[in-house]
């Protein structure tokens, strides 16, 4: 009985050696001290809403990575997750975030278009020309669609253009696209800034004379865009961008 109870006694103490060399190898690869993964980290930092700007001293981290895997976030419906992005990162000077707009919007481009009214929204797409002095955009539109009589009640008008990686489609992982809130106005074909606006609109299918019989004009004054692109990152700006007209042109 004797000789059993210190073989038990010498198994324990041997697995509790094993134990203490496997911790103290662990230790070492952390340099020390048991560091959990960066996917193990505990929600420790402090709770931000979207009006938070980063501290110059903010802890080093991912440029991937986004506020709400560390902080506890409040967030609502206009003071968005994206406005993190915006306040905490390098911002570009507006004429520049303006010139990267206009180079990403050389001619006929297509976007989709918000609409909203009664509650109910309607998304399509169209396509938009943009006029960079005035920064305005026009777009064609047949007369009594479900956008335009939505727009005469309602002018606040959302629309986003957008290119980049696909599942599908595959190549390189990059992104970019511009969104644009602004307030919209429907041109009828017989007032009398019909045909200067069909000018800037260029159109392809349809000559001026069917137009005319067709079509209205959608003439939307952008208020606010945002910019988006992947590569920005890099370069250690904020993905996002904004331009905003303000009491400027």
């Amino acid at each position: 009985m004797k000789k059993l109870f210190r073989y038990l006694m010498i198994c324990s103490a041997f697995g509790l050696v094993l134990l203490i060399i496997q911790y103290g190898i662990s230790a070492e690869k952390a340099g020390g001290l048991i560091k959990p993964a960066k996917a193990e980290t505990k929600r420790e930092a402090m709770p931000i809403d979207a009006s938070a700007k980063m501290s110059p001293k903010h802890p080093e981290y991912d440029l991937s990575m986004t506020c709400a895997e560390c902080h506890p976030t409040t967030l609502d419906a206009i003071s968005t997750a994206t406005a993190l992005y915006i306040n905490s990162l390098k911002r570009l000077e507006r004429d520049e975030v303006w010139k990267r707009i206009e180079a990403f919007l050389p001619g006929r481009e297509r976007f989709v278009l918000a609409t909203s009214y009664g509650n109910r929204p309607t998304a399509t797409t169209i396509d938009f020309v943009l006029d960079p002095v005035e920064k305005v955009s026009y777009a064609v539109c047949e007369k009594g669609t479900q956008k335009l009589e939505q727009i005469k009640e309602n002018p606040a008008v959302s629309m986003v253009c957008y290119e980049g990686w696909t599942v599908a489609g595959g190549g390189k992982k990059q992104w970019k696209s511009v969104q644009i809130e602004g307030r919209a106005e429907v041109v009828d074909s017989n007032g009398p800034r019909f045909e200067t606006y069909l000018d800037k609109y260029h159109l392809v299918r349809l000559s001026k004379e069917r137009a005319k019989k067709r079509m209205d004009i959608l003439r939307v004054v952008i208020e606010k865009a945002i910019f988006f692109d992947s590569a920005l990152l890099k370069s250690g700006f904020s993905v996002y961008q904004v331009w905003e007209r303000g009491n400027n042109p």
